[in-house]
Parts: C-alpha cells; structure tokens; sequence
C-alpha cells in the first residue's frame, strides 16, 4: 500500500506545496488515515486539489503524505457502526514501468493490483466527510491533472525522387498542416464560446434566487461542469483564517525581501488580491489572518508604529538594522526626505517616514 503514497513537500508556513497548476479544493481537520482496515496514521489534516489528496500529520515529526488522483478508481462513504464516518477510497491497479534490455525498444508498463482490500480508509472525527467526497468525486470527473494530448504530426505523403519530388513533398505537408491547424483553432473557438456561454450561465444560476434556495444542488451543478474554484471561507469553516495566514505568509516572503523585510498592509492587500485573482480577500478577513502570523510561529507579523501605521514585517527584521541602513545612505547621499528614502529603499513614502523617525 505504501507505494501508492508519495511524501508530500511543505512550505514555510506548512502548507502542501502544489504543483503550478493545482489547485486546494477543501480541507478537514483530524483525519485519520487506515490502509485497508488498519489504522496507520492518526489525527491529521486531509486535503482534496484537483490533483491529489494530502494528508499532513499533526505531530512534527509524522509523516506527510499524498495520493494521486489517476490512482483512485472511486469513492464512497462507508455504511458501519463506526462513532466515526468513514469514507473509502478505492485503488486502481499501480504502474510499474520495466525497462528493457535494449535501447531501441521502448519500456514497458505493467500493473499491479492494490494490496486486499484494495481500498484506504480515512476516518473523520471533525471534519465534513459528505463536503469531502462531493468535492473528491467533482475532482476526479474533471481530471485536471491529465496533460492534454498534442495532435499527431501527419505523416508526409511519399512524392517522387529528385529536388522537385521533395519540393512537392514539403507543400504537401505544409498543406496538412495548414488544415490541421485551421481545424483545431476552429474547434478551439467553438469550444471556447461554448465554455464561456455555460460558465456565464452557470454564474447567473448561481446567484439566482431558486440557487440560494438549493444552494447544495448548485454547487454540484457548479462542481460537475469544472468551475471548482479556490478553498472558501464556507469549505474551509473554521480554519479558514488560520489557512489564509499560512497562504499569506508564503506569498509575501519574496515581496518582504525586496522591500528590506517590511511592507504595509494596504500594499500587502494590494498584491496578495491582484495574485488571487478572483479569488478576492476581504480586508477584514485580511486583517484576521494577518493578527494570526505570530501566533501561528510563521517567518512574518503584524506590527503596529506608534503613528498606527500597520505593517507586515519579516522575523528576521531588526529596526537596528534597518537605521544603520539608513545612516549608510545618509553617509553616501547627504540628509534624506522620506521620498529620498522611499526611493532608494524601494518602500512606500508613508513607511520611508516611519523608518526615519524610527531611526532619529
């Protein structure tokens, strides 16, 4: 069973790290993990993306780990005496990939089946396991994670010898081309304005009265057509903030460092809804997650200048070093006004001028 999980990488902040396109779906607390009807890893937090799920270990020192999507066959809730919901994740047969003796014949690919029962069990103490599978089962219909195919390259035709034989050959294959790809954009167009009229109809749907009314229908209209966005503030209940704050502390850690460990929360709130997309932050919520920061132990924190400016600053911050900074340039560029400041810092005016009263 163990060949089916793979050890699953985490940022900073202990979030999963996600491959560029995957994307967090939903998220539930003390999950326990059983391979077939053994238990083998206790209270953890579950994870569905769109391409895996991941299981991050509350002890510091377990083990992370996660199950491709191309792996799972189906799943269902489990119908037991059981205090607690189960939901059972059944396998597909595994590839193992043999490589041949000889460099001119390709590998070959064989399956295995899974170990008996052929299924892992996830046991949830807290969580939404009907959320869980919903979102799971609208994963696996989309199949995201699948790379799309490229058309095949046609074949040129055979034409006669000589230089006009291979002339004649390269505009037959320019030809063929030509169609092929005049083919696929138009297939491509028709397929983008159909995509664009239901996702637009779907939207409207939504937000309709008869959706609000049924509003667990119109997700699963919304989930069976692919438009799955982003972990919400509904999916992820009541660690929504506390995830948001990890999410926020891995985003800004290259900002911070470009703008010599601090920046604003206007300006933060700024870049992390223009990264989001969609996606939006309200600044309440913003706020929530950002007083979070240094509680959670994570590399940045909210601090507060006695002007009340707020800013978010980097642990590894020192106002120590950031006035002898400022005597350098004083030294290099004569007296600074917080734009001269601003400028050479690459921070805004409003934080130039704290960081110089901080300075004096």
């Amino acid at each position: 069973m163990e060949a089916y999980w793979k050890t699953q990488d985490l940022t900073e902040s202990s979030l999963p790290k996600l491959d560029r396109e995957e994307r967090d779906l939903h998220q539930d607390p003390d999950v326990h993990v059983y391979f077939g009807d053994k238990k083998v890893h206790r209270e953890g937090r579950a994870f569905v993306t769109s391409h895996r799920i991941i299981w991050l270990s509350n002890s510091p020192n377990g083990k992370n780990l996660c199950l491709n999507h191309s792996l799972i066959a189906r799943c269902e809730k489990k119908e037991s005496w059981f205090k607690y919901p189960h939901a059972l994740v059944w396998l597909k047969d595994f590839p193992i990939t043999v490589p041949s003796k000889s460099p001119d014949i390709p590998p070959t690919v064989i399956y295995r089946k899974p170990p008996a029962p052929g299924y892992v069990q996830l046991s949830f103490h807290k969580g939404n396991i009907e959320e869980f599978l919903s979102v799971l089962k609208s994963a696996l219909k989309a199949k995201i994670w699948k790379p799309i195919e490229k058309a095949k390259k046609p074949k040129p035709q055979s034409a006669s010898g000589g230089l006009s034989g291979i002339i004649r050959g390269k505009e037959v294959q320019r030809r063929q081309e030509n169609k092929v790809v005049d083919e696929a954009f138009s297939d491509m167009n028709s397929l983008m304005d159909k995509a664009r009229q239901m996702v637009k109809l779907a939207t409207r749907f939504s937000e309709s009265k008869e959706a609000k009314e049924n509003e667990e229908e119109s997700n699963d209209l919304m989930r069976d057509l692919g438009i799955i966005g982003a972990v919400s503030k509904q999916g992820s209940g009541s660690q929504y903030h506390t995830i948001l704050a990890r999410q926020l502390s891995d985003f800004i850690d290259t900002p911070l460092k470009r703008s010599g460990g601090m920046l604003t929360v206007s300006d933060v709130y700024c870049l992390f809804n223009r990264a989001k997309g969609t996606d939006l932050v309200s600044p309440d919520d913003l706020m929530t997650a950002c007083s979070l920061l240094q509680q959670l132990n994570l590399p940045c924190r909210l601090r507060r200048f006695p002007s009340g400016v707020l800013v978010i600053q980097s642990q590894s911050h020192s106002d120590e070093k950031a006035s002898q900074r400022l005597v350098e340039l004083i030294a290099e560029h004569g007296p600074l006004m917080s734009i001269d400041a601003s400028r050479l810092l690459h921070i805004s005016i409003n934080l130039a001028k704290e960081q110089l009263q901080a300075a004096e």
